[in-house]
């Protein structure tokens, strides 16, 4: 995606996409984050710019950045935080770096939950195999991943899926990207909403958009 121009119809591609509510803002979301996971900051600032015309609030937009960290890594959620902070200067808690063991163990229970909501029957499975691999990954995979970022209230489950997937498609790691669209149909997202999203993401980065089609269409129903 890098040194590509926002298509000039976007507004109007979005707009077609009738499995969304009216002011709903998981596309913008979910494009905002792919632009962030990919690291092209030219585009984030343009889909950020394109998203607040739309209404589409600062705050949110900062949650669906925040979370890219998990998958992008700590560099490039910063970077676009950064400039997403040069558009629209937000008003933050300060750093706080006490420890309380009590808030650690809240995300542990929150974690647990969360990911059970999105695995389903394959919890079990994913526990055992991340034992497997790294204890350590599993743990943190739970307690910060799950528990302490994707259980934070500004977001819901369904969008905060989706917005994963969006990222996912354009870092093209395909099991993971699975996994995160069958997650997305636990937490009551359509099969209809996430073909949008693939599509909206596709209009950005038409390599991602095929590859995550045939990987949905290969997905039973939930």
């Amino acid at each position: 995606m890098n040194d590509r121009q926002l298509p000039t119809d976007l507004a109007s591609k979005l707009a077609d996409m009738s499995h969304f509510g009216e002011g709903d803002p998981t596309l913008d979301l979910a494009l905002s984050a792919a632009a962030c996971a990919k690291g092209d900051i030219d585009l984030l600032a343009q889909l950020i710019d394109f998203s607040m015309a739309r209404s589409v609030s600062p705050e949110l937009l900062r949650e669906a950045l925040l979370q890219t960290y998990l998958f992008a890594g700590y560099p490039r959620a910063i970077n676009g935080l950064g400039v997403l902070a040069e558009r629209a200067p937000l008003r933050h808690p300060h750093l706080d770096l006490n420890y309380d063991p009590m808030e650690t163990a809240r995300w542990m229970e929150r974690g647990r939950r969360l990911c059970h909501r999105i695995y389903q029957d394959t919890y079990p499975g994913l526990l055992q195999k991340m034992e497997q691999i790294s204890p350590e990954l599993g743990r943190w995979m739970i307690l910060e991943g799950y528990g302490k970022v994707l259980s934070r209230p500004n977001l819901d489950a369904q969008v905060r899926e989706m917005v994963a997937c969006a990222a996912l498609m354009v870092l093209r790691v395909p099991k993971q990207l699975k996994s995160h669209l069958l997650g997305s149909l636990h937490v009551g997202a359509t099969r209809e909403q996430l073909g949008e999203l693939i599509d909206a993401v596709g209009v950005l980065d038409p390599q991602s958009g095929d590859a995550a089609r045939e990987l949905l269409q290969n997905i039973s129903d939930a």
